[in-house]
């Protein structure tokens, strides 16, 4: 018999006997290095590693013997797996990576989703949707190891409140209206624009001059943005005589 190696992929294996020469019928006998009667057939199942030793008699009383040695390699690969940062509004992918050392390379990788779904066979993922990612490495020996990691995902828009400070009139010919933000992720972005769209402030306030209607946009730190409208009234009604 030929030298074997267990592994996790076979964790058992057959060792056949061949025997020639001497006088038939023969008699076999499978023992362990310590000499422990393990088998008399030709064929021995083997589950342990070690040294087994096969002694075969022939009709004429004469031996021979010969050993193999069953080696083991059950060395699991250890896997970590790390994330580029969370989705956002702004970041709608991030990249997943691994990390294997130990056990023996080529490395088969499998990603799987919370669902259980395959969605990579890379050492490395993108993913666009936030739960948890589960990464299975199976080294060349089928021993394998799983790392896990769960993608966050920050897409609170922010809240934005209005207000004016007052109404155009023939002696107060500029009011401000103002908008504060909260929710999402600060810091934020304020962008003003007038009733034909034209873009007219980029700070939490704005001195109005003109009536109308303005609209207010916001964008948090997570590139989520909210907008909100506010009414700039006019009144320069003069009295009649």
């Amino acid at each position: 018999p030929a030298d074997a190696v267990l592994t996790c992929a076979l964790p058992e294996i057959v060792l056949e006997s061949q025997v020639s020469g001497g006088r038939e019928p023969y008699i076999l006998q499978w023992t362990s290095s310590q000499g422990a009667m393990l088998g008399s057939e030709s064929l021995l199942d083997v589950e342990t590693p070690g040294i087994y030793v096969l002694t075969a008699t022939g009709a004429n009383g004469i031996s021979a013997s010969t050993s193999v040695e069953v080696g083991q390699d059950i060395e699991p690969p250890s896997v970590t797996v790390a994330s580029s940062g969370e989705l956002t509004c702004a970041v709608t992918e991030i990249a997943l990576s691994s990390a294997v050392t130990g056990g023996r390379a080529p490395f088969v990788y499998q990603w799987t989703n919370e669902d259980g779904s395959i969605v990579g066979s890379e050492s490395g993922f993108r993913a666009s949707e936030p739960g948890e990612y589960a990464l299975s490495v199976t080294g060349s020996n089928g021993c394998s190891d799983s790392a896990t990691i769960v993608v966050a995902q920050d897409i609170t828009p922010p809240v934005i409140a209005t207000a004016v400070d007052g109404v155009l009139t023939c002696s107060v010919s500029e009011v401000t209206a103002s908008a504060v933000a909260s929710g999402g992720r600060a810091p934020y972005a304020f962008t003003w624009l007038n009733s034909a769209g034209q873009e007219v402030g980029d700070n939490d306030s704005l001195p109005v001059s003109d009536p109308g209607v303005y609209t207010v946009i916001v964008i948090g730190g997570n590139g989520c943005s909210s907008a909100a409208t506010i009414d700039v009234e006019q009144d320069i009604e003069p009295p009649v005589v």
